[in-house]
């Protein structure tokens, strides 16, 4: 499947509705071959947006969800491709299915050089034609719920920076881009995919894509393929690899996948990788929008469109069918990482008010469940809402039973409900941090309180560990923490808890926002008062998650401790 990931470049006179009317450009993005014998490659619609002739933004196009040329004339397309090789297709290393952490597969040098063998192939330009725009309706419809335009959402590009800025021709990278003018075209750089057919096929070549019949599951390890800035330098990114997981999923048989693998512009159409059992490659699905903001934040996470998304609304429209049967295989997905298995039934949603936030289960009795969150979640209530996503979203009142002090150095909060009878599996704390070990950031974020989703889950490693006189008073991660992850779990690759996660990382004078490092309280600064709190049921026992240490306090606050005075006695 690596050898199938390809360039799509296309080139023609601008049309009105991209605002360059009349100027000659050329777009690219990434695509993927999906049949060598008959020529078919699927791509992204982002490309050719800027092309597209004021009738294709008619009511009937809008309203049909495709749009094949009349005038092919109209597009010059051109899909770099790199040969097969000789060796045949490549199986998933088993590096793919190692901690994240770990290098994907590494080439070996000699003397100082890549080694023949490794050595990469020369790029081959091949002539296309385009068959059919097509909108996707369950991507789209499960963008449009997820992602409102009322959220202020924005793809492709953040806001505030005007797009004529990025296109100027010094800006070679930026040059490459797509230029969206209007909420049309911003769609069709969005939800729409393009089916090519090559002019010159391989005969007697076998088909290309190989298809699993599950749903992405979350937490299962993926690899993105595609081309950061298209045709800018394909000698130098063709085909990179960006190795994540899946976080999250929505719409109808999952149509829409979050995952943290860290895609760049270009790269819009390139393929989402997963394995199966045996090792064997499986097409996921199709990069929509590599980035993404959210209220001029940064997300850290990439849109794509599942593969089965993509084949059942094509079926529609073309009277044969895109993947042979042959092609579909029936066996198993590498399942998520054991850590993961039960996240799900450890990690609830609080509502407090029109806030939300996370809270991790951490002990179950008959009568009695006890969480963990954070005390700006649950703000001055002294009722929360509890809801069990992974139950039917079931719904029960919490009481808070208590918070640290505003001026404490940890926020921190513990709540009670009624044992509301379903599956609950309170969390196992960690008294042990390495860092650089694996980790995940579990929690409800960024997408509110009105969605039918599951937990997302993001990997990275644990950065940082800082310490005080021996004990370990605040973690850092590289998971991608978003709003709404605030009094989620971070779980090592024991599925143990580290610590209760508080923010990530904002610059208040850039007005930015960094998601990849985030601030988490260790599991033992709370850990022997949460067991006593349990089995004495007195609120007292956790006053010691209070302290007004100052030095702890400084480090939290992020500026420079200041020196403890010592006794010369």
């Amino acid at each position: 499947m690596l050898q199938e990931a390809c360039i799509v470049s296309v080139s023609g006179e601008s049309s009105k509705s991209s605002g360059n009317h009349g100027e000659v450009t050329g777009h690219s993005c990434s695509g993927v071959i999906v049949d060598r014998q008959r020529g078919l490659v699927l791509s992204h619609g982002v490309a050719f947006s800027p092309y597209l002739p004021d009738e294709f933004t008619s009511h009937q196009v809008r309203r049909q969800g495709w749009y094949k040329p009349q005038d092919t004339d109209r597009f010059n397309i051109e899909v770099i491709v790199r040969p097969r090789s000789e060796k045949g297709q490549p199986e998933a290393s088993d590096r793919f299915l190692q901690p994240i952490q770990q290098p994907i597969p590494a080439a070996t040098t000699a003397g100082g050089k890549l080694a023949s063998e490794l050595d990469s192939p020369p790029e081959k330009k091949c002539s296309a034609e385009l068959l059919l725009l097509w909108r996707c309706i369950d991507f789209d419809d499960a963008v449009r719920k997820l992602m409102p335009k009322y959220d202020n959402w924005h793809f492709d590009e953040p806001p505030n920076n005007p797009a004529d800025s990025r296109r100027d021709p010094s800006h070679q990278i930026e040059a490459v881009q797509s230029c969206v003018k209007t909420d049309w075209m911003a769609e069709v750089s969005l939800s729409w995919f393009a089916l090519l057919k090559l002019k010159e096929s391989e005969k007697g070549a076998e088909s290309s894509a190989v298809v699993g019949v599950e749903q992405a599951q979350i937490g299962s390890p993926v690899m993105a393929v595609g081309t950061p800035f298209g045709v800018l330098c394909p000698s130098v990114f063709m085909n990179s690899l960006a190795k994540g997981i899946v976080c999250n999923t929505a719409g109808k048989g999952g149509a829409l996948i979050l995952t943290d693998a860290r895609c760049l512009p270009g790269t819009e159409g390139g393929p989402l990788l997963t394995v199966d059992r045996d090792g064997k490659w499986m097409l996921l699905g199709l990069v929509a929008a590599p980035l993404c903001w959210k209220a001029n934040e940064w997300i850290g996470l990439s849109l794509v469109c599942s593969f089965h998304a993509v084949l059942d609304s094509l079926a529609h429209l073309v009277p044969w069918p895109l993947i042979p049967a042959a092609a579909v295989i029936h066996s198993i997905q590498e399942p998520p990482h054991p850590a993961l298995s039960q996240v799900e039934k450890s990690i609830v949603m609080i509502e407090a008010g029109e806030i939300w936030g996370s809270g991790v289960v951490v002990h179950v009795d008959e009568s009695k469940v006890y969480l963990l969150t954070c005390r700006h979640v649950i703000g001055s209530s002294s009722k929360v809402k509890v809801v069990m996503c992974h139950a039917q979203k079931v719904r029960v009142t919490g009481n808070v039973v208590y918070a640290t002090p505003s001026e404490s150095v940890y926020d921190l909060a513990v709540v009670e409900f009624p044992n509301p009878r379903v599956k609950l599996v309170p969390v196992r704390e960690t008294r042990r941090y390495d860092q650089g070990e694996q980790c995940f950031a579990v929690g409800y974020a960024l997408f509110g309180q009105n969605q039918h989703m599951k937990p997302t889950v993001t990997a990275g490693v644990l950065s940082n560990v800082v310490s005080w006189q021996g004990n370990p008073i605040m973690l850092q991660s590289t998971c991608a923490v978003h709003a709404g992850v605030s009094g989620g779990a971070l779980f090592n690759q024991q599925g143990q808890l580290m610590g209760i996660v508080v923010s990530n990382a904002k610059d208040v004078q850039l007005k930015a926002c960094y998601p990849h490092l985030n601030f988490i309280i260790p599991s033992t600064t709370f850990a022997k008062a949460m067991d006593r709190f349990v089995q004495t049921k007195d609120a007292g026992c956790l006053s010691e998650f209070d302290s007004n240490n100052h030095y702890l306090q400084d480090v939290w606050k992020l500026q420079e401790p200041k020196p403890l005075l010592q006794s010369k006695i």
